[in-house]
């Protein structure tokens, strides 16, 4: 019969031993001594390579379990660090946006929030002002929305309404898939000179809506024509488009720090 050997000294400080056939008791370990971290290892081969492989172990578990925590639970969206607790209009999310329009500054106005176990969310306005072109000053208007799901993944949704204006429900004429914003993204050109951008990350999604508003500049004596006569009511459709997608990646950006 196989039996368990006999081991002692285990308790008491004293090299871990085994009886061998002769009855002498053997070291299983040696004492290693003052050990600081993992250098200075004193003992046998063998104590060297039980010591090695439990530190390999240990190191081998922490890697496991981070790889683990990292994972989000089956069947929930991996919200990738997100968390909603500021206004997602301010800072510098629409400077790309100042630039694309000439304007010198934008205003955001203050976000509302609401905050769940299954659902956070933020809205916010950001509006900036062109410079007096031709003697019309046109203003722009971003209705920004993020809804972070924390329970159920929003992908099957998303793809599904990827054409629908979330605000009116109709269908739009093209959605034009975006690359490098996101998982998923699609430009919608609506009417009424409306831009709809719709983004997708993990558990996020965000909804930038884009109206603009031409009106007669403050009259000069070197004011131009009333650009009434022969301005275009829906000027190249999605051409701010590359600014609010640039919008949308600083967003991103800001909401996973």
């Amino acid at each position: 019969m196989i039996t368990e050997p006999e081991l002692t000294g285990a308790s008491g400080g004293e090299p871990l031993r085994r009886a061998g056939a002769d009855g002498q008791l053997a070291d299983v370990v040696q004492d290693l001594g003052p050990r600081p971290g993992l250098r200075g290892v004193r003992g046998s081969g063998r104590g060297g390579w039980l010591w090695g492989a439990l530190a390999g172990a240990a190191v081998a578990s922490a890697v496991w379990a981070g790889a683990a925590s990292a994972a989000p639970p089956a069947g929930r969206p991996d919200l990738h660090g997100f968390r909603i607790g500021f206004s997602p209009c301010a800072g510098g999310t629409f400077d790309a946006l100042v630039r694309a329009v000439g304007g010198l500054a934008g205003t955001a106005a203050p976000a509302t929030f609401s905050h769940g176990p299954a659902l956070d969310g933020a809205r916010c306005t950001f509006t900036v002002r062109s410079r007096p072109e031709r003697g019309a000053v046109t203003e722009y208007a971003v209705a920004l929305a993020v809804d972070l799901h924390r329970r159920t993944d929003p992908r099957a949704e998303f793809q599904q309404e990827a054409a629908v204006d979330p605000d009116t429900l109709a269908v739009a004429d093209t959605a034009t898939p975006l690359a490098d914003v996101g998982d998923e993204a699609y430009a919608l050109a609506l009417q009424n000179r409306t831009e709809l951008l719709k983004v997708l990350r993990g558990g996020a999604v965000i909804t930038l809506r884009l109206t603009s508003t031409t009106t007669a500049a403050a009259p000069s004596k070197e004011a131009g024509p009333d650009p009434s006569a022969d301005s275009d009511p829906d000027p190249a459709p999605n051409r701010l488009v590359p600014a609010l997608a640039d919008a949308a990646r600083a967003l991103l950006v800001t909401l996973a720090q």
